[in-house]
């Protein structure tokens, strides 16, 4: 069960123990400089910006990666993962992965071993998402997609009675 104040309190409490090396960076940058108050604030809202920067640099440098290798060989490897643990054939519409290891790991006429490798995924999923990669996320589930899509394909196509 989770209280919606609850995480609106550690939200807080993060942003609030986050800021502290920053203000002690700030004070030892003002005194230094013999700026005062301006200096403080400048070398506050200076370390916002780099952290911003860096972020952006960091976010479009790992999307071009994954865009020019990592895709293909996330998928690769997915894929892999997916045949040698003899999934089930994929049904032919699925809204997303995540949807796709949900419906084997509720399924009850699979093997336990398969259904628990499945909530298995789904946990790394929360665990991306908890953690706030969610650019990660999303290339993770690009990849997932063309995985299943490809292991679909794999499979004789069905006969129509």
């Amino acid at each position: 069960m989770q209280f919606g104040s609850k995480q609106k309190r550690n939200l807080i409490s993060g942003s609030v123990l986050s800021i502290v090396p920053d203000t002690l960076i700030a004070i030892v940058a003002a005194s230094w400089t013999d700026s005062r108050l301006l200096g403080f604030v400048v070398t506050l809202v200076g370390l916002q910006v780099l952290y911003l920067l860096i972020w952006v640099k960091n976010a479009i440098w790992g999307w071009l990666l994954f865009w020019m290798r990592g895709r293909k060989q996330m998928t690769a490897h997915l894929l892999d993962y997916l045949r040698s643990n003899s999934y089930p054939e994929p049904d032919e519409y699925q809204d997303d992965a995540e949807s796709y290891f949900q419906s084997i790991a509720s399924n009850e006429q699979l093997s336990v071993d398969l259904r628990m490798k499945a909530s298995a995924e789904l946990g790394s999923f929360n665990a991306l998402r908890l953690a706030g990669r969610m650019g990660f996320l999303l290339q993770t589930f690009l990849a997932c997609e063309d995985a299943i899509q490809q292991y679909k394909a794999s499979f004789p196509p069905r006969a129509f009675a």
